[in-house]
């Protein structure tokens, strides 16, 4: 799958994932043919890139594999989004939260992910500029519940959680549009605006009456921007101070912000995303709330294409727990040349097999332009399964 701006996205691609608006409606299906008249729609809605297959995959190509699917229902999934929208419209009319607005979405949120919890979680639903806080809310509010569950959180509590990630951003109503969606970078004085909405959100919830969880979805709200070592905000709080259930959001809503497409960015891949948040943020994060997450939540997702010490493959099957160690169908050497047959390798079960790097979509374009071929196709067929021993495939 490529994940490409409007402009290089050439009619007969196939769509690769839903395309929803603030209020649920679905502008276009996933396993659609691109046509010029969609293009031109999605341009005049400002949706600057899609997610699709090339025009080298046939359709019933795309029928015969089995792809990852979104743990949400689409019901579910509109249902949250047109709630959570009305949500915010209320507070801007009568300054006011109707929480019963979400609590049916929230016990569908749960029931889909109990459902599908061994689906690795890809989210992929495109959101517009000016909607990205709600497919976002509604996003962070299914990781939150997902790893809630890895912790083994009560079902009272994982309610709890998913609601107050439905509401964690609900300050941000206090934010002007034109900072949310600034293309560029925030200036001091729109970062400190920025920095309000967590008080502001708490502020916010803490008008509800008559509900037994405002003091919980209150904190969630006031503390998804702390950090462990005390450098976030708004309060500096450290590691036991925060609470555990803003700390599981705050992990959920900074991967869906660095997988997310925005104003100003393009959506890092899984596996850029992952080593920010391990390698470059430490100290913001739960560390042992992290691991689990990113042993549920697949690094390399299905049709990500690999470069090996021993070749390139493109990701078959993600393995619960073992999200940094996939399955692999080899279908090409080191100098890019195709297999007589290509071969399924478990890398968790091959210590010799290092991952080099990642296609990135304009390699892969290049690649499936050069060679006439997309790797997706290595997909639809079964293939032997190998092992690599002392320098050797057998």
């Amino acid at each position: 799958m490529l994940h490409l701006p409007l402009e290089k996205i050439r009619p007969g691609m196939i769509t690769a994932q839903n395309i929803y608006n603030d209020r649920g409606v679905n502008y276009l299906m996933s396993g659609v043919p691109m046509t010029e008249a969609y293009l031109e729609r999605l341009d005049e809605l400002g949706i600057g890139s899609l997610t699709v297959f090339s025009t080298e995959t046939k359709n019933d190509s795309v029928v015969n594999v089995e792809l990852p699917r979104d743990v949400l229902d689409k019901k579910t999934r509109t249902e949250a989004l047109k709630n959570l929208r009305g949500i915010f419209d209320d507070i801007e009319r009568k300054k006011t939260i109707n929480i019963s607005l979400l609590k049916k979405p929230a016990h569908n949120i749960l029931e889909d992910i109990l459902a599908h919890q061994r689906d690795l979680v890809q989210l992929s639903d495109v959101r517009q500029h000016d909607t990205y806080t709600f497919a976002h809310s509604v996003n962070v509010a299914v990781l939150s519940g997902l790893l809630g569950i890895i912790l083994g959180y009560s079902p009272a509590n994982l309610i709890t959680l998913i609601l107050g990630g439905l509401l964690h951003d609900i300050g941000k109503v206090v934010v002007p549009r034109e900072i949310l969606n600034k293309p560029g970078r925030l200036t001091k004085d729109e970062f400190d605006i920025i920095r309000m909405h967590p008080t502001a959100g708490r502020k916010q919830i803490d008008l509800m009456k008559d509900e037994p969880r405002a003091h919980l979805l209150g904190l969630i709200a006031e503390q998804h921007h702390e950090h462990m070592d005390g450098r976030g905000y708004p309060f500096g709080l450290r590691e036991d101070k925060i609470a555990q259930l803003a700390k599981v959001v705050a992990i959920a809503d900074v991967y869906d912000a660095l997988t997310s497409q925005r104003s100003y960015k393009d959506p890092y891949p899984p596996h850029i995303a992952y080593n920010i948040m391990k390698n470059l943020s430490v100290g913001q994060f739960d560390r042992k709330m992290l691991e689990l997450f990113f042993k549920n939540v697949a690094i390399y997702p299905v049709t990500t294409v690999i470069e090996t010490n021993i070749g390139i493959g493109i990701v078959k099957k993600v393995h619960f727990g073992q999200t940094l160690r996939p399955e692999i169908c080899m279908f090409a050497d080191r100098k890019r040349e195709f297999l007589e047959e290509p071969f399924i390798l478990r890398l968790m079960d091959e210590p010799g097999v290092d991952i080099l790097r990642v296609f990135n979509d304009e390699e892969l374009l290049r690649f499936i332009d050069e060679k006439g071929v997309d790797p997706f196709v290595f997909l639809e067929k079964k293939y032997p399964r190998r092992n690599y021993r002392a320098g050797k495939i057998i």
